[in-house]
């Protein structure tokens, strides 16, 4: 089992506008616009999924193979990561 990932909810706000998920980096201040598989990442992000069960329950959830979106996971999961955003 990998590390749980947990959003840093300290360093940001975010308000869900329909089908969109912005989340405003309190340091900086850039926004980060969330949709489709981005926003479904963000919500899976609950501080009990590792990287693994965020990719299962993704792929369960779009219906794709885990081995075709876990590069795109890997990279968003890094930019969060970066940002400060999210840790694990």
């Amino acid at each position: 089992m990998t590390q749980p990932l947990a959003k840093r909810m300290a360093a940001f706000n975010e308000t869900a506008i329909e089908d969109e998920i912005v989340v405003m980096h309190l340091e900086s201040g850039e926004f980060f616009s969330l949709t489709g598989s981005a926003a479904a990442i963000w919500q899976l992000i609950d501080g009990t999924r590792g990287r693994d069960q965020v990719l299962a329950d993704l792929a369960a959830q779009f219906l794709q193979d885990e081995a075709l979106i876990a590069a795109d996971l890997d990279a968003f999961l890094a930019q969060l990561r970066a940002a400060g955003l999210v840790e694990g």
